[in-house]
């Protein structure tokens, strides 16, 4: 009996001791370079354009070109996912999948007819930002760099994500400071 117990302490013992060395990611973006097709990166162009005019009142605090902003996104990414791209149906999936995200995040902001207060727009701008990342990543978007920053926040353990076709940026989500920041990654160098 003794000679068991002593087993089981020993392999309890062995398997306290061992270290998980793996690392995790919390990213929600990873560039998947293999499913990049020129047709797909064609059509993120707009959706590239509407997010940075959301930045853009946003860092201005214009609430109602924000509201203007996000409706016409909407819009467009309910037309976009019904178009019939000539890719495989995986890419094709995603595609529709990405989109519809990127519509629910954009929807929640808009819904009322009065906006939420502005600590949780610019949580909606920032979760519309990590699913745009997230589907451009996806399709293996490569047509132009897309460079991502990210500030601290009180309200944010890992802070607000942006992202800009420029190495630098100001930071829309903080307007007092008009500083530069610098991209702290790139989105096709996170290759899956």
């Amino acid at each position: 009996m003794y000679k068991i117990l002593i087993l089981i302490v020993c392999v309890g013992i062995v398997a306290c001791n061992q270290s998980n060395n793996k690392q995790t990611s919390n990213k929600t973006w990873v560039y998947n370079a293999n499913n990049n097709n020129p047709i797909v990166d064609d059509q993120c162009q707009p959706i590239l354009f509407q997010y940075q005019e959301l930045l853009k009142a946003l860092k201005n605090k214009d609430t109602s070109y924000m509201k203007l902003v996000a409706n016409n996104a909407i819009q467009l990414t309910d037309s976009l996912s019904l178009i019939k791209l000539p890719v495989d149906t995986i890419t094709q999936k995603i595609w529709s999948d990405g989109l519809g995200n990127i519509n629910a995040e954009l929807s929640g902001m808009v819904l009322d007819n009065e906006l939420p207060g502005w600590e949780e727009l610019k949580m909606s701008i920032n979760m519309s930002g990590l699913q745009i990342l997230n589907l451009l990543g996806q399709i293996g978007y490569k047509e132009r760099t897309i460079y991502i920053f990210n500030t601290n926040s009180s309200d944010l353990e890992d802070g607000y994500f942006w992202f800009g076709l420029q190495k630098n940026s100001k930071n829309p989500f903080n307007a007092e400071k008009s500083e530069n920041t610098s991209a702290m990654a790139i989105l096709q160098e996170d290759i899956k």
